[in-house]
């Protein structure tokens, strides 16, 4: 990509997407130390999500 400037916000991006992830993860923990039925369920559309967003900008790279 010829744009520095644009690489780097997709770099960023892609960060973002994962840390919220990863605090999506913590945070269905966060109240009782355990992930019931339906956190899991909801991981794993947040999950579906953002690898379907990661998947789409990594085309743009």
């Amino acid at each position: 990509m010829k744009n520095s400037f644009l690489a780097l916000e997709l770099v960023n991006m892609k960060l973002a997407a994962n840390a919220f992830r990863q605090r999506c993860q913590a945070a269905a923990v966060k109240d009782d130390g355990q992930i019931d039925a339906e956190e899991a369920q909801i991981l794993k559309k947040i999950n579906a999500a953002t690898d379907k967003f990661l998947k789409e900008l990594n085309k743009i790279d």
